[in-house]
């Protein structure tokens, strides 16, 4: 299970370095889309530890919530977090209109930081202890 995980964080962490890229090239798009995907990867690594596959980002965010959120295992906040980089991607990949607010950009890609950063945390001493 420890190599999987690795292989999620890596994952992860190589999406929140092309969403920190794109930030300071100013292609906000492509860096609120990378942002979101370093989060999923880290919500595909949590679920991983309970056994879970979803098929839909929903589906995976549902559970996330349910496992992680709920229960106080990380602070409800990233809640809205995920919440507003998934909305800010979906806008970014699917709208006609391009994303020109760099403060909003950025502040996806500080969201992406701490989520990632606090799930990885967490899932080494759960998994380790």
């Amino acid at each position: 299970m420890k190599e999987e995980l690795e292989k999620y964080f890596r994952k992860a962490s190589a999406q929140l370095e092309e969403a920190e890229l794109m930030l300071e090239r100013g292609m906000l798009n492509g860096a609120a889309n990378r942002a979101y995907y370093a989060m999923f990867s880290s919500i595909c690594a949590a679920l991983f530890v309970h056994g879970i596959f979803t098929k839909s980002h929903s589906g995976a965010h549902g559970k996330f919530r349910e496992l992680y959120l709920k229960s106080n295992l990380l602070p409800i906040e990233f809640n809205h977090m995920l919440t507003a980089v998934f909305e800010l991607r979906t806008g970014a990949d699917y709208d006609i209109e391009i994303l020109e607010d760099k403060e909003v950009a950025t502040e996806a890609v500080d969201f992406a930081k701490q989520f990632c950063g606090a799930v990885r945390e967490l899932l080494i001493k759960t998994t380790t202890a």
